[in-house]
C-alpha cells in the first residue's frame, strides 16, 4: 500500500507503474539500527493513514520503528494512524483497563464522509462518460488533500534510548506533492484514476474489499497480491493462501439459519 502513494513530477499517481522500484522499508530493522526514511515524492496523505519511521506520529512526536510494533514480523513496518486517538486525549477517550482489553478507545470513526459521495458521484460520471464532471470531482477531493502536510522534519536515523531527538517543526516530515489532473483522456484512464484515488483517500478504512468486489477485480487483485508477498517471504502466515473468485467474494448462509428454516434455506453452491 504504501507504494500507491508514490507521485511522478506533477504530483500524479503512477497509474500503471507505482509497484515498479519498490520503496524501502525498514521491515525487519530494529529501531536502534539506522534507516532513512525516502526521499521520493509522496502524496501527502500517506502520513495521515501509516504510521512510518521517522514521520511525527499525531501528537505522540516521531515514530521510531520496531519499538513500538507488537509483532513487526507478522504485522510489517506501519501502523495505522486512522484508527489512534491524540496522545492528548490518552485515559480521556481511551481505557487505562477494560473487560476485554487496555487501551480500548472511543475515538469517533467516520464509517461514510463526504469523499464517498463525492468519488461515487465522479465514478457514476466515469460511467456515463462525463469525464469532466469525473475530473472536476476527483480533482476536489486532491485540493481538499493538496495543503495538508504533516510537519516536522527528523533529522534521526536510529531511535535508540541515547538518540537525541532533532526535529525542524517548520519542514515537511516527507516530500510531499499533490498535483491535479487537467484532463481526463478516456474512460479507462478515468476508471484507473478513480480506485486509484478510492484507494489513497480510504486506506486501512475498511473500504477497499467491497470496492474490489464491486469491480469485479477481487480476485485478480488480491491474488496478485498474495503473490508478490509470498515471493518476498514477508508474511510467513499468508503461505498457502488464496482468493478464490465467487466464493470469498461473500460469507455461506449461517448453518443455524438453515436448520431454523428447513427446507426453506439451501446452502450457496459455492460452500
Amino acid at each position: 500500500m504504501f507504494n500507491a502513494f508514490k507521485v511522478d513530477a506533477n504530483g500524479l499517481p503512477l497509474l500503471d507503474s507505482f509497484q515498479d522500484d519498490l520503496l524501502l522499508e525498514d521491515y525487519g530493522i530494529l529501531d536502534t539500527e539506522p534507516f532513512t526514511p525516502t526521499d521520493q515524492l509522496l502524496d501527502p496523505r500517506v502520513d495521515w493513514t501509516l504510521g512510518r519511521r521517522g514521520i511525527p506520529f499525531l501528537d505522540w512526536g516521531p515514530m521510531s520503528g520496531s519499538d513500538w510494533m507488537l509483532d513487526q514480523a507478522n504485522m510489517g513496518p506501519f501502523l495505522n494512524k486512522k484508527a489512534m486517538w491524540y496522545k492528548r486525549n490518552e485515559n480521556v477517550i481511551s481505557t487505562q483497563s477494560a473487560y476485554w482489553a487496555q487501551g480500548v478507545n472511543g475515538d469517533n470513526f467516520r464509517v461514510l464522509r463526504l469523499g464517498h459521495i463525492i468519488l461515487w458521484r465522479a465514478e457514476v460520471a466515469i460511467e456515463e462518460n462525463d469525464l469532466a464532471t469525473a475530473v472536476t470531482l476527483i480533482n476536489q477531493i486532491r485540493e481538499r488533500a493538496s495543503d495538508d502536510l504533516v510537519m516536522g522534519r527528523v533529522a534521526n536515523t536510529t531511535f535508540g534510548a541515547e538518540d537525541v531527538l532533532e526535529i525542524d517543526e517548520t519542514q515537511p516530515a516527507a516530500n510531499y506533492l499533490l498535483g491535479l489532473y487537467p484532463s481526463f483522456p478516456d474512460q479507462e484512464y478515468a476508471r484507473k484514476a478513480l480506485r486509484h484515488e478510492m484507494r489513497i483517500e480510504f486506506a486501512l478504512e475498511g473500504m477497499r474489499f467491497f470496492d474490489l468486489v464491486r469491480w469485479g477485480i477481487a480476485a485478480e487483485t488480491l491474488n496478485t497480491y498474495l503473490t508478490s508477498e509470498l515471493a518476498d517471504d514477508r508474511l510467513p502466515w499468508l503461505q498457502g493462501a488464496t482468493f478464490t473468485d465467487g466464493q470469498d467474494d461473500h460469507w455461506p448462509i449461517p448453518q443455524v439459519q438453515i436448520d431454523l428454516q428447513s427446507g426453506v434455506l439451501t446452502q450457496d453452491p459455492a460452500y
